[in-house]
């Protein structure tokens, strides 16, 4: 009897966008391959696992999996070479001027302008438009130390993807400044309100006019408001609501408390917003595990969404039952991934 040999598919690995997702199917042998990477999900309905579709996640995945022989979509491989050609902005001798400035920049204010905008939109420098696009799904830290002009590179990214809505969450005392930021530094005319007076409900229906007066003129609004507010239920339900075009963190290590109800708010708000931006010129204020909560915000894809497996990599624990941090293990990995999205002065 003649047999015929047939090939299964039950071998195959393939890595595809399916929205703000990367969609992995892979065999059993590589399950733990896929499962260590941070952000992955197991998706038992179309038994695929799914990572968030960003550049560093992107690049993670790539790195895992193409050693297996894998069909990974070009846009994947695309996604992921925004990371690197993000990290060689910083070491570049000359870049183009910012397109759209009223101030005269600092040198490193157009290297983390070009650093944030790569990786933002995803397209080598050559290509870009006079007016940026706003493309890609993507966070990114400008940590820079007070006075160095973390507001100034804001704006400029404002102004130059052309955002319609902003959400602006800073500490209650840094609200007033950022409507004369803006007259300082910007070309256009924005609609900055800044909510920092009232009942969290007043506040509330304050914001919601103002963003329907812009829509019906079709101007861009910038709504900033504290980050003891912005948690508070009318106004979360309002924020939730609304498609934002960038939602900004000032003074971002406000929000290391993984458990806290203003950094649990930001990782919420964050999987629905497209452009993440955290502004610190101290983002680890007090240990390297200040860096979880920060990243869950900006990029799940970097340190994933479970503090305990996050700790459990980047601490050494010990003492009564085990929950005390003795030390610290892999930092040099830690410190890679966390500039991979990070431009630091």
């Amino acid at each position: 009897m003649n047999t015929t040999a047939t090939t299964t598919r039950t071998d195959e690995v393939s890595a595809t966008i399916d929205g703000d997702r990367i969609r992995i199917k892979t065999p059993y042998r590589l399950k733990d391959v896929v499962k260590a990477l941070p952000g992955a999900r197991w998706d038992a309905k179309s038994r695929t696992w799914r990572v968030p579709a960003t550049p560093a996640a992107a690049l993670a995945v790539v790195k895992a999996l193409n050693e297996h022989g894998p069909h990974i979509d070009e846009d994947i491989h695309a996604m992921a070479e925004t990371c690197i050609r993000a990290e060689e902005i910083k070491d570049a001798e000359s870049l183009p001027p910012i397109p759209i400035t009223k101030t005269h920049p600092w040198k490193h204010q157009v290297e983390a302008f070009w650093f944030v905008a790569e990786l933002w939109e995803g397209l080598p420098i050559e290509r870009r438009c006079p007016v940026l696009k706003n493309a890609g799904n993507a966070g990114a830290g400008i940590f820079h130390d007070m006075g160095v002009g973390k507001t100034y590179t804001t704006i400029a990214l404002i102004e130059n993807f052309q955002f319609q809505r902003t959400l602006i969450i800073c500490p209650k005392s840094v609200i007033a400044t950022w409507p004369k930021e803006f007259e300082r530094h910007s070309t256009s005319k924005f609609n900055v309100i800044p909510l920092d007076t009232g009942q969290v409900s007043s506040r509330t229906k304050q914001a919601l006019l103002q963003i329907c007066l812009a829509e019906k003129r079709n101007e861009p609004i910038v709504i900033v408001i504290n980050y003891e507010a912005v948690w508070r239920e009318k106004f979360a339900e309002l924020v939730l609501s609304i498609n934002w075009d960038l939602i900004v963190l000032d003074e971002a290590h406000k929000i290391k408390s993984p458990g806290g109800r203003v950094s649990r708010f930001c990782a919420k708000v964050g999987q629905n917003t497209k452009h993440r931006l955290a502004l610190t010129g101290s983002p680890l204020p007090h240990s390297p595990l200040d860096a979880y909560a920060l990243y869950r915000f900006l990029d799940p894809g970097i340190f994933g969404t479970s503090f305990v497996r996050f700790r459990a990599r980047y601490a050494v624990m010990g003492g009564y039952g085990g929950h005390e941090v003795l030390g610290y293990q892999h930092q040099d990995e830690l410190n890679q991934k966390f500039y991979s999205i990070a431009h630091r002065v």
